[in-house]
């Protein structure tokens, strides 16, 4: 089989056995961020071990990544045989660590070989062509979907999404061991719905430093009744319930060493479901429960946010936690991108504050109109729309839940206490942004408020944790935005 492939091929299909075959496939071209997004770390190549079919047999298949301890022997390996009954794989069916390129390599190579094998340098051709175009195509059915994310996910449609959701749970928590500082933000910021005040109990903005009847209205909850409404979705529905057993996660970074232990001693027989039944709940129904929460969090929000590194970090905010929203909801990118066509590539930096309370509910949706709705926090003084700020130490003052402190997390957060200052990318039109708001204002306490009433024309790209005995940010708007315009820039490109 392998004497009649092409020459330039030969050095990556290898015959192991009379008759399979292994591709490799290099990932090198995959960006950090691709890479973090789709759970495979270090890993720098994809292999595909194929055996072709026969009047006799259906074709045979597996997929692995470089770095994982896969079974050098052929009967160590369980192939997906495709028939005509077979379908498409959804769960696992060989050994290895579960991760999206995995999956979605299995997904595509079934589809490709569902026509008939034709010959090894034209599947591997079609497997090339799908790991160019990762990010751009449905995970389940392979539909394209006219933006590129750094984290695939599925398409809009419900069967797609129930099937995804599905699939294995180490798909779906990989983030706990390979990204654990937002695993324990996204906690921070549920556990902190149950703490909300009621309506009678609404705390006053700071006087004498934002103008009476403005604000900047954000989405998610304002009351334990909202809260248990907002959380209907969640596997544990009632707040309270929700956080006691939120509570007994360890420190995230405890968490994820002892992950990481056991998978690397369980190898391919470890279960993520079992893992928390054993270690938590000491084989208890309630770390089931757990772990099905826990996949919530990561999966329930279907966007891709990661803490920052020197290379993503926006300096001028000091030690302030900072969050890269490398791609937010596929509908939500979809919506912005259509707008930022339109506006040929021009946008600006604006930001917004909010409470810990409502970041899950604007990562999973995008920052939306609240206003003279229930959801309303600090009024609407110029009318309907989503409040902004061209000036960061504006926008951080709402970023703050209590007069002395910020939005409370779950017991063993390393984020308490803080709030969220969004850092957005806006189209909008030059009428919308006065020119005294493109440039530096000598007080930024008296910074313009820019209402955007379209929130398809309004995207987070970065979250920057505030402390609660932090009211203002230091950094003045000319200062970082054009550190912010940059960073947007190489976040469409490739180079991120």
């Amino acid at each position: 089989m392998v004497a009649n492939i092409p020459q330039s091929l030969k050095r990556h299909i290898k015959s192991i056995s009379a008759d399979d075959v292994e591709m490799d496939f290099s990932l090198h071209k995959l960006t950090r961020l691709q890479k973090l997004g789709n759970g495979i770390a270090d890993a720098e190549k994809l292999l595909v071990r194929l055996r072709p079919g026969n009047k006799n047999r259906p074709i045979g298949f597996c997929v692995h990544l470089s770095n994982e301890r896969a079974p050098e022997n052929r009967s160590a390996h369980t192939l997906w045989m495709q028939d005509r009954n077979a379908g498409i794989p959804n769960d696992p069916y060989c050994k290895g660590i579960p991760n999206r390129v995995s999956y979605q390599a299995s997904r595509d190579l079934s589809r490709h070989l569902s026509r008939g094998f034709i010959s090894l340098d034209n599947t591997y051709n079609s497997i090339s062509t799908w790991l160019g175009g990762l990010g751009t195509r449905c995970v389940v059915c392979g539909a394209r979907q006219g933006v590129h994310l750094k984290r695939p996910t599925t398409c809009n449609l419900p069967e797609c999404k129930a099937l995804f959701k599905e699939a294995n749970y180490e798909i779906h928590v990989r983030d706990i061991w390979t990204n654990t500082a937002s695993i324990d933000l996204l906690i921070s910021a549920i556990c902190a719905i149950s703490e909300e005040p009621s309506n009678n109990q609404r705390l006053m903005q700071p006087r004498g430093r934002i103008r009476r009847g403005y604000g900047m209205p954000d989405v998610s909850v304002r009351s334990p009744e909202i809260g248990t409404k907002f959380l209907k979705v969640c596997p544990i529905s009632e707040p309270t319930e929700l956080r006691e057993l939120l509570d007994r996660i360890p420190p995230m970074k405890q968490f994820s060493r002892h992950l990481n232990q056991t998978m690397t001693r369980k190898g391919s027989e470890f279960r993520f479901d079992e893992y928390m039944e054993q270690f938590l709940y000491r084989q208890s129904s309630r770390g089931f429960l757990l772990a099905k929460t826990l996949t919530w969090v990561c999966s329930s929000y279907e966007g891709f946010l990661t803490p920052v590194n020197d290379k993503y970090r926006i300096h001028g905010f000091g030690n302030c936690p900072q969050f890269l929203l490398a791609n937010a909801p596929l509908k939500a990118e979809q919506r912005f991108a259509k707008h930022f066509h339109a506006a040929k590539g021009r946008s600006f930096v604006l930001f917004h504050g909010t409470k810990l309370s409502r970041l899950h509910s604007i990562l999973r949706t995008g920052l939306q109109v609240c206003s003279g709705t229930s959801l309303e926090t600090h009024g609407a003084g110029g009318g309907a729309g989503i409040y902004l700020s061209p000036e960061p130490e504006f926008s951080s003052m709402y970023a703050i839940q209590f007069p002395w402190g910020g939005s409370p997390a779950w017991k063993n957060s390393a984020f308490a206490d803080h709030g969220a200052l969004l850092a957005c990318e806006v189209v909008a039109s030059a009428s919308e942004i006065p020119k005294k708001a493109r440039s530096s204002s000598e007080n930024p306490l008296l910074a313009p408020e820019i209402i955007i009433k379209d929130p398809a024309r309004v995207i987070v790209r970065y979250v920057i944790l505030v402390g609660g005995h932090y009211y203002g940010m230091q950094a003045p708007a000319h200062d970082v935005v054009p550190h912010f315009k940059k960073a947007f820039r190489k976040l469409r490109s490739a180079e991120w």
